[in-house]
């Protein structure tokens, strides 16, 4: 029984994060892609590549003030990992920022570009006879043997933009760092995720955009108030945005989060189980954000304690779920309940759904006692202690859970 409390604002607002960390006094470095790694990295002397600007970043921290990297506009191609360590990281008040300049679209691209005319016709009959299973635009073949990509576009290529991702490790990788922000900049074009953060805290991902990507978008995994904020996220081959961390032994939360983030048409590779926001641990956030155009879940969780908006299935006897306030237009069913008990769908918008709510005694019956479902239930409830403090305050209902005929879906609830 998680007793989650599941929170949502219908719409994205638009949230201003300019004071996200306070950023007096930094010290400014310059990126181009028609810098040079020889340069002082000023202004009118740009450096070239993010670890040029990282290192001397490394060196700039002790003189009292936070560092800001100013990425200009254009493409940073690149084949390998940025990679952030904990020497690279800020201090509270003063962050290390790597930021778009006002007005500009620097991307960060996972490979190379191919130009429009490389792409010939067709016109060697046994050629397309073999490639007659490309039925649809989009479709592609390629021929192991030769080396040679068949396309058919989905659109004429004259003058568009063609990109090949190749870049199968993380774009961005920061491990045990704080106070480090990505502000303003466009990720694109790779085999890998988009961004990854392991442990450290007050990490910021803002007002990016991640498109384009083969498969997650941004994992955060541990560490303590590390977040996705006011950020685009599409045409991703996965998931849009992992959060874990926290201490379930201690219910000690990681206040880790996404907000105010817009995601949309995810899963288009990986199709089942690849979420637009997926919360595990303790004490994750997801709030104001807006999902739409999904093939599976919008949202998955497990673990205890956060706060979250969804598109709402209440998996194999999930309990104590609060859904708050959520806006659900056009989708079959708007709330399963998968025989838990204790969840509450309070002051929800349901808008042209054919079910807007279900309820199924599974607990009672595949997912019962004496089967496999039953068995993980209570090894994971034996893996917490759930009759101790401060596990006994927080969840009372548990003490006796085994006791209250727990297959039965009690005391569910929805109301206005």
């Amino acid at each position: 029984m998680n007793n989650l409390t599941v929170t949502i604002l219908a719409l994205c607002a638009v949230l201003s994060f300019g004071c996200l960390m306070h950023e007096a006094d930094a010290a400014d470095l310059y990126l181009a892609p028609t810098g040079n790694d020889a340069n002082p990295g000023a202004r009118d002397a740009p450096f070239a590549a993010l670890e040029r600007a990282r290192d001397a970043a490394r060196g700039l921290k002790g003189q009292g003030g936070g560092v800001t990297v100013w990425l200009r506009g254009g493409v940073y191609r690149r084949d390998k990992a940025f990679e952030l360590t904990e020497q690279d990281s800020g201090a509270e008040g003063a962050p290390v920022v790597y930021r778009a300049v006002e007005g500009q679209q620097p991307r960060i691209v996972g490979g190379p570009a191919i130009p429009p005319e490389a792409f010939l016709p067709v016109t060697d009959a046994g050629v397309l006879k073999r490639l007659e299973e490309l039925d649809s635009p989009g479709e592609y073949f390629v021929d192991r043997k030769t080396g040679v990509l068949y396309f058919w576009p989905p659109s004429p290529v004259a003058g568009k933009e063609i990109g090949l991702s190749l870049l199968e490790a993380p774009m961005v990788s920061l491990t045990g760092v704080s106070n480090v922000t990505f502000r303003g900049l466009t990720f694109e074009f790779a085999r890998g995720m988009a961004v990854t953060m392991a442990g450290g805290s007050h990490n910021r991902l803002a007002g990016c955009t991640i498109r384009n990507i083969a498969t997650d978008a941004v994992k955060i995994d541990g560490g303590t108030d590390n977040g996705v904020l006011s950020c685009d996220l599409y045409n991703m081959g996965g998931a849009g945005v992992s959060l874990s961390g926290g201490d379930r032994a201690t219910l000690t939360p990681c206040d880790n989060f996404a907000e105010n983030c817009h995601i949309h048409h995810f899963g288009r590779i990986f199709r089942t189980h690849k979420d637009a926001l997926f919360l595990n641990g303790v004490g994750c956030r997801a709030s104001h954000n807006l999902i739409h155009d999904a093939p599976h879940d919008a949202m998955d969780f497990g673990g205890s304690a956060h706060v979250g908006n969804q598109a709402i299935y209440v998996d194999d006897n999930a309990c104590g779920v609060t859904s708050v306030g959520n806006v659900i237009y056009r989708v079959y069913r708007a709330f399963l309940i998968g025989g838990g008990r204790e969840n509450a769908m309070d002051n929800n918008v349901i808008v042209e759904c054919p079910i807007p709510m279900h309820i199924d005694n599974r607990g009672m019956s595949w997912s019962g006692k004496e089967t496999e479902n039953w068995t993980t239930l209570t090894t994971r409830l034996a893996a917490v202690p759930y009759q101790q403090e401060p596990w006994r305050s927080r969840f009372p209902q548990l003490v006796t859970i085994l006791d209250d005929e727990p297959g039965l879906p009690k005391r569910n609830r929805g109301r206005q």
